[in-house]
C-alpha cells in the first residue's frame, strides 16, 4: 500500500493569500481539487478501483485547548511506503475524474442488528465489526479487545508461536511477522491463548485471564520499518542523501494500482486529507515507514523531518531531486491563536515549522511525510503534508495530517482489503 492526498491546498491558499499572479507551471493535466504535477512518460492503463469511506467527523480543537499530540514511539510497523511520483503519475493520468468515480464507489459495509463485534466472527458483509479488535501499544505491545472485555488488553506470551505471530499479521494486512518478542509488565488482566490455538482471528484465539506466568506480554512487530541506511544531520532546505529516506522514491518504472481507498475529505476545513494505494505488486528494495502506536507522543518542539519534491520557494519550479529540512511540532493551540491559523487547526491536524519562518513544505510536497525520530531509533510516519498559507512564512507553519488519529482507520482498511 502507499498514501495520498488528494489536493494540494497550499497552492490554492497561496493564491488567495497574496495578490501575485499565478506562477507559471508546465502543462498539466489537472483541475481543481488536484495536485499540480509534472506529467510523467507513464503507459495508459484502466483505472483501478476507487472506493471511499465514510467514517465519522471529528472536532474542532479550540484555540485554549491544548493538543492532540503526534503519536509515535515504540515501534509500528507498516506496509504503507510513501511513493510520491506514483501518487504523482496517477494523478496526472486519471485528473478530476478520479474523485467523482470514488463517489459512486465508496465502501458499503451492511451488518445485521443481531452483530456482535470482537467476536472472531465476521457478522457485516465488509467485516468492519471485526476490523478495530487489535492495535499495537507502547513497544508494540499487541493490544486485543474482544466482545466479552470489551476494553483492549495485552496478550499474554504463555502458548505464543511465531506461527501465531505470523496469523496475527496476517489477519492485520501484513504478510508476516518480523519480529515476535515478551514484555514484562505489571498490568492486569491479560487476554491469554485458548488452549495456544490460533482460529481464524487473534479476538477469537484469546479469553481474558487474571493471570499471566511471569508477567510476560506479547509484542509483535509485522515488518522491519523505519530504519535508513544512512545518518541523519540536523539541517534544512537542503538535498537529502541517496537512500537517506529510503520509504519515499522517484520511479523508473511505474507501479500499477489495484484499488484506491480514500477518506471522507471535508473540502471546506481540509478535514480527512488521507487515502491508501494498493498496488499490484510488492515494492523491491524500499524499506517501509513505520505507522506510529497508540498512547506515544512526540514532544512540542522536537525537531522532525519532511521530504518532497514540490517547490523550493514560492512561485518556483518542482524539484528534481528529493528535498529535505528539519521542522519542528508547534502545539495546537499556539497554532490556533489569532495571528496564526485563529481556530483552524482541527484535532487530527498537526503542525509543525518555524514561527519566525524559513522552514516549511511547499507546493508540490503535499502528500508527502513528516517523519520523527524515536528512542528505539525507528523512524514514525507522524503527519502527511496537508495544508499552510504560503511556504516558510511567519507564523504560517505547515499543517499536517496528524496520522496517529487515523490508525483505526488505517488498520481497518488493510484488514478489509487484505488478500
Amino acid at each position: 500500500m502507499a498514501y495520498i492526498q488528494n489536493e494540494d491546498p497550499r497552492y490554492h491558499n497561496y493564491m488567495s493569500d497574496q495578490n501575485t499572479p499565478q506562477p507559471s507551471y508546465p502543462s498539466i493535466q489537472a483541475a481543481q481539487g488536484q495536485p499540480y504535477y509534472i506529467p510523467q512518460q507513464i503507459p495508459h492503463t484502466t483505472a483501478p478501483n476507487v472506493v471511499q469511506t465514510v467514517p465519522s467527523q471529528s472536532k474542532k480543537v479550540s484555540s485554549s485547548r491544548s493538543k492532540m499530540c503526534c503519536y509515535g514511539g515504540g515501534g509500528c510497523c507498516s506496509i504503507i511506503v510513501v511513493l510520491l511520483v506514483l501518487a504523482v503519475g496517477f494523478g496526472v493520468r486519471y485528473g478530476p475524474s478520479l474523485w467523482n468515480l470514488a463517489k459512486k464507489d465508496q465502501i458499503t459495509d451492511t451488518c445485521p442488528t443481531s452483530q456482535v463485534k470482537c467476536d472472531g466472527k465476521k457478522d457485516c458483509s465488509q467485516g468492519s465489526d471485526e476490523s478495530v479488535c487489535v492495535r499495537l501499544g507502547k513497544a508494540n505491545e499487541l493490544q486485543v479487545k474482544t466482545s466479552k472485555t470489551g476494553s483492549f488488553l495485552p496478550v499474554c506470551a504463555l502458548g505464543w508461536s511465531k506461527s501465531i505471530g505470523d496469523q496475527t499479521c496476517k489477519q492485520l494486512g501484513f504478510k508476516e511477522s518480523f519480529e515476535n518478542v515478551f514484555l514484562q509488565t505489571s498490568s492486569t488482566p491479560f487476554q491469554s491463548l485458548n488452549n495456544g490455538q490460533f482460529s481464524n482471528t487473534i479476538q477469537g484465539s484469546v479469553a481474558s485471564s487474571q493471570q499471566c506466568p511471569d508477567q510476560k506480554v506479547v509484542s509483535l512487530l509485522c515488518s522491519d520499518c523505519g530504519k535508513p541506511p544512512t545518518s541523519t544531520k540536523i539541517i534544512g532546505g537542503t538535498t537529502a542523501a541517496e537512500g537517506q529516506w529510503p520509504w519515499q522514491v522517484k520511479l523508473p518504472n511505474p507501479y500499477y494500482l489495484k484499488q484506491i481507498i480514500l477518506h471522507d475529505y471535508n473540502t471546506k476545513t481540509k478535514e480527512n486529507d488521507m487515502a491508501l494505494l494498493k498496488l499490484e505488486t510488492s515494492v523491491r528494495d524500499i524499506t517501509p515507514i513505520c505507522l506510529p502506536v497508540s498512547g506515544q507522543t512526540f514532544p512540542t518542539d522536537m525537531l522532525c523531518w519532511t521530504t518532497g519534491f514540490g517547490v523550493t520557494r514560492e512561485g518556483g519550479d518542482s524539484s528534481t531531486t528529493l528535498m529535505e529540512v528539519a521542522v519542528k511540532l508547534i502545539d495546537t493551540s499556539m497554532c490556533n491563536k489569532a495571528g496564526v491559523y485563529n481556530g483552524v487547526i482541527y484535532e487530527n491536524m498537526q503542525c509543525a515549522g518555524d514561527l519566525a519562518g524559513g522552514k516549511d513544505s511547499c507546493q508540490g510536497d503535499s502528500g508527502g511525510p513528516m517523519v520523527c525520530k524515536a528512542d528505539d531509533r525507528r523512524w514514525y510516519l507522524t503527519g502527511v503534508t496537508s495544508w499552510g498559507i504560503g511556504c516558510g512564512r511567519k507564523n504560517r507553519p505547515g499543517v499536517y495530517t496528524n496520522v496517529e488519529r487515523f490508525l483505526p482507520w488505517i488498520h481497518s482498511m488493510m484488514q478489509i482489503t487484505r488478500p
